[in-house]
C-alpha cells in the first residue's frame, strides 16, 4: 500500500493521483493510506480520492482508498428487477437521505468483515464523509454523501439502507446494511428501488465496487481500471442536474412499476 504523506500538499497530490490511476500502484495492489485525524485535510483528502475513481473507507485507524482493478458498474436504467422483488415492493418505502444517522448506526451493528463490531464504517470516516459537504469548491467539486432508506411500511421500521456519494453523474455505492432475518429479501429490493430512483434522477451510471454475485444478478458488470479512468467517464465530464435530490418516500412498488 503507497502511504499519502501528511506533508504531500492537496494540490501535488490532485496532481499525481491521476498517474496512479493510469498505470496502478506500485506493488499492483488497490490500497493508497492516510491518517484520519486531519480534520478538514482528511475530509479534503476523501474528496480528492473520490474525485480521481478511489472508494474511500477506512482500516486499522487509517484511510484507505481503494482503486479496483476490476470494478462492477451499471447502467440505472439496465437495474434488473425479478418477479420477486416486484412482489415484495409493495410491502416498503423508499427514501433518500432523510435518517443518516440510523443507516449509519444500522450498518455499524449489522455489517462486519469477519465477525460483529468489525465494521469498517467507523466514526471517524463518517466524520470525514460529513466533512465532505462543508468544503469549498476547490475541492468539494459536487461530491456529495447520501443515506438511503428502504422502510417497511407497516411498522415504518428501518429494514435496508447505504451510505453511498455522487460524483459527476456517477453514484457509487459505500455499505448498507439489510435486517434479512426479520425481513428476508429487503436488501433486494433496496438495490432495486435504489436503482429506480437513480435512472429518475438522471444518473449514467452507478459504481457497485468489487465483484458479488447478487450485484451480477442486479445487471453490474466488471470493467478494468483503464475504463473506470478513461476520460470519457461521467464520474469526470457528467454533472448531477436534477431538482430534487431527496425523496421524501414513495411506495417501492410503485416506483419501481415504470422501469
Amino acid at each position: 500500500m503507497a502511504r499519502i504523506p501528511s506533508s504531500l500538499s492537496l494540490e501535488d497530490l490532485d496532481q499525481i493521483l491521476p498517474q496512479i490511476v493510469d498505470q496502478g500502484l506500485p506493488d499492483g495492489g488497490e490500497f493508497v493510506v492516510a491518517n484520519l485525524n486531519e480534520g478538514e485535510r482528511t475530509a479534503a483528502l476523501v474528496a480528492v480520492l473520490v474525485w480521481h475513481g478511489f472508494l474511500p473507507m477506512s482500516g486499522v485507524g487509517l484511510l484507505l482508498g481503494k482503486l479496483h482493478i476490476n470494478r462492477c458498474v451499471l447502467e440505472p436504467q439496465k437495474t434488473h428487477l425479478g418477479k420477486k422483488v416486484r412482489k415484495r415492493a409493495k410491502a416498503f418505502r423508499l427514501t433518500v437521505n432523510k435518517a443518516w444517522p440510523e443507516v449509519v448506526r444500522k450498518i455499524q451493528e449489522l455489517t462486519y468483515t469477519s465477525a460483529p463490531g468489525d465494521c469498517w464504517l467507523t466514526d471517524q470516516v463518517v466524520k470525514a464523509y460529513q466533512g465532505v459537504e462543508k468544503l469549498g469548491p476547490r475541492w468539494r467539486r459536487n461530491i456529495r454523501f447520501l443515506s438511503v432508506e428502504l422502510w417497511h411500511a407497516e411498522t415504518k421500521e428501518l429494514v435496508a439502507g447505504e451510505i453511498g456519494y455522487t460524483c459527476g453523474s456517477v453514484y457509487s455505492s459505500c455499505t448498507g446494511f439489510t435486517s434479512k432475518d426479520q425481513y428476508p429479501g429487503a436488501g433486494t429490493v433496496q438495490l432495486a428501488a435504489l436503482g429506480a430512483w437513480l435512472a429518475k434522477q438522471g444518473f449514467q451510471l452507478w459504481d457497485l465496487g468489487m465483484e458479488i454475485d447478487y450485484k451480477l444478478e442486479l445487471g453490474g458488470r466488471m470493467v478494468p481500471r483503464a475504463e473506470w479512468a478513461q476520460p470519457r467517464c461521467p464520474r469526470v465530464r457528467g454533472e448531477w442536474c436534477v431538482k430534487s435530490r431527496e425523496t421524501k418516500g414513495v411506495v417501492v412498488s410503485n416506483y419501481i412499476s415504470s422501469c
